[in-house]
């Protein structure tokens, strides 16, 4: 099983989270900064079950990664392929992303590039 996992980094609870796509075959997940304990607890069992996990961060915000920062530690410890695609240049996400291979890394992707990249990545038609 592939899985496709959306980040986002909001500044308030009550956010809409925007930047975020589907692909058709290919579950996908999505979390913010805000979510409960069940929920990236889920999260992380779908990591870990996981063939291959493209992530799209979404860090607008610059404020407190709350329960994604656990998912980013969850991800860097995994053996599977990862694929991430980091937009809006939070400084603490750009520093963990170290700790991961750099070709693996994509940073400020328009949406339908990143979109491009994660059906490319499953090898999936484009």
């Amino acid at each position: 099983m592939n899985l496709l996992l959306t980040l986002h980094l909001l500044e308030d609870r009550l956010a809409f989270p925007q930047g975020s796509f589907s692909s058709e075959g290919v579950p996908s997940f999505d979390i913010d900064n805000f979510s409960d304990d069940l929920t990236v607890g889920t999260a992380i069992k779908a990591i870990q079950q996981s063939g291959k996990v493209a992530v799209l961060i979404n860090a607008d915000f610059h404020g407190s990664l709350g329960a994604i920062l656990k998912v980013l530690n969850t991800l860097a410890r995994v053996k599977n392929p990862v694929l991430l695609i980091h937009n809006g240049g939070h400084p603490i996400i750009q520093n963990m992303l170290k700790r991961f291979d750099a070709r693996s890394v994509l940073n400020d992707q328009p949406i339908e590039e990143a979109r491009r990249q994660v059906l490319a990545f499953f090898n999936l038609p484009t």
